[in-house]
């Protein structure tokens, strides 16, 4: 696949999960070597991969200056060592410079020798971009850069990059990022699709492609399936030419030797007829597969909803004088009563609790004190969604909790939620958190119970747009009671929520859902 970068443009990338975007982006990175073609840059490249794991040293080293700062320092003490001016490499004013660059970041409260493991996932991924661009790079590859930050983070990291002058590239699903793009690139098994402008635009053009290839198919079937008929007609009139020939042959005495040579030339004639007839088929039926190529490529992801139920007056929450048993102390007291098939959305800060609410709300931590009562039939589906062990397969678990009557019915739930045969195989801790999410929403479309209540934490991090997308209505068609943590606004507004549970330094607080 080709694809060219202008110098200053914000470029998105786009794709499914495991079509390969992470080891492009190591690809054009320079972090690993290409199989055939070549790879060139005009610039500096600064790269951010999507898992930054545990990080050793301080602010600085995230920033990569302590050891130039040390020379300094060194230097302004006395010390001659001509080692310690290649350090500095003429960067005289790295000190200023290193305090510009936080405050620019919003991180001027950080002290340089911070450790890098106190940080917030939101703090870490600024400060390495503060970084990349203090290091001089004019080409920014970011992976998934919003993942895990929490709403105030993800603006001020979408601002940052949208008001940013190198060239650009993100690969994401954080759509009000996209937003801001000046072009998306879809990533498809040959090429890179290039579409002008951000998600919004994106998304146009990709319904209009969608509709144009359903068109083209409809056409192509309609071409396919008259050809056929013609054949078949075209064949039946040979038929019957060739038994009127004979018929005429005997009433008139016909010569055998000349009746012989007559549907001899006619056979020859009908062979040719039939070899051009065979082209033209195989040309329809190449088109119509090239067709219905074009409309699987495009097709939008499809999931089943999961069966939901509960009554209007049904309390399915009940949380009195509730100790939440971590998060801030100020706020781990809270009451909370919810009836019926309400759709709530947890909003807060990273580290403030809504996971531990969460696992709380549905018995999967007990509560430090109080008292806490939820629906009968409550599934909770982590931000790993580890729904079940590890070391199972998905065809285990739906052998040893349905049997082999249920079994096939489920699989092909699991089929139509986007899962083969080798997922189906695959030990559950292996998958993806996307494979892990669409088996968790699939066992819950296939199970012979309707699920009371259903709560989420985080689960959209492990999408891709078009799953994001399938989720996002199948949660809208979804009957019972919901209760969703995320940090995306996007994927929130989309849920129809109908309150929202927002966590304050002094407490939660209920109320209506505020569009």
């Amino acid at each position: 696949m080709n694809a060219t970068f202008c110098a200053r443009q914000f470029t998105g990338i786009v794709g499914p999960n495991g079509s390969g975007k992470s080891m492009l982006a190591q690809i054009m990175a320079g972090r690993v070597a290409t199989t055939q073609g070549a790879v060139g840059c005009a610039g500096r490249v600064g790269y951010l991969p999507q898992w930054l794991g545990p990080l050793p040293g301080t602010v600085a080293d995230l920033l990569g200056v302590r050891e130039a700062l040390d020379a300094l320092a060194r230097i302004e003490a006395g010390a001659c060592d001509p080692a310690l001016f290649d350090v500095i490499d003429d960067r005289w004013a790295l000190a200023s410079d290193v305090c510009t660059c936080l405050e620019r970041a919003g991180l001027a409260h950080l002290p340089l020798d911070r450790p890098a493991q106190a940080l917030s996932g939101g703090e870490t991924v600024r400060l390495m971009l503060a970084g990349l661009r203090l290091g001089g790079a004019t080409v920014l590859i970011l992976d998934e850069p919003t993942n895990h930050l929490d709403a105030q983070a993800r603006e001020q990291l979408v601002d940052a990059l949208g008001r940013g002058t190198e060239t650009r590239i993100v690969i994401s699903h954080d759509r009000q990022l996209l937003e801001r793009a000046d072009r998306i690139l879809e990533l498809r098994p040959t090429q890179l699709a290039p579409y002008t402008g951000g998600y919004s635009l994106y998304r146009e053009q990709r319904e209009a492609q969608r509709s144009n290839a359903q068109s083209a198919l409809t056409k192509a079937k309609a071409v396919r399936d008259s050809l056929e008929q013609n054949i078949a007609a075209a064949r039946q009139r040979e038929v019957q030419r060739a038994s009127h020939g004979r018929k005429v042959a005997r009433a008139t005495g016909t010569p055998a030797i000349v009746a012989n040579a007559q549907a001899e030339r006619a056979e020859q004639h009908s062979g040719h007829q039939r070899i051009q007839q065979a082209r033209m088929a195989q040309a329809a039926q190449t088109q119509l597969d090239e067709a219905r190529a074009g409309v699987e490529l495009l097709r939008p992801s499809q999931l089943i909803t999961p069966q939901g139920h509960v009554a209007n007056a049904a309390q399915v929450v009940a949380l009195e004088a509730c100790e939440l048993p971590y998060g801030p102390a100020a706020s781990r007291f809270i009451d909370l009563a919810l009836q019926g098939p309400v759709r709530v959305g947890v909003l807060g800060p990273n580290g403030c609790g809504k996971s531990t609410l969460l696992k709380v709300i549905g018995n999967m931590l007990a509560p430090a004190s109080g008292s806490a009562r939820c629906a009968e039939r409550t599934h909770l589906i982590d931000q790993q969604a580890q729904t079940f062990p590890p070391e199972q397969n998905i065809e285990q678990v739906l052998r040893s909790q349905y049997g082999t009557a249920e079994e096939g019915r489920l699989r092909q739930v699991f089929a139509n939620a986007g899962l083969d045969a080798r997922q189906m195989t695959t030990p559950f801790g292996t998958l993806s958190g996307g494979e892990r999410l669409r088996a968790a929403l699939a066992w819950l479309a296939g199970g012979p119970e309707q699920t009371q209540l259903l709560l989420l934490d985080e689960v959209n991090n492990h999408l891709d747009i078009a799953a994001l997308e399938a989720v996002e209505h199948l949660l809208r068609q979804y009957q019972g009671a919901l209760v969703v943590s995320a940090h995306d606004r996007a994927f929130l507004q989309a849920l129809q929520l109908t309150h929202r549970l927002a966590w304050r330094p002094e407490g939660w607080i209920f109320g209506p859902w505020e569009a």
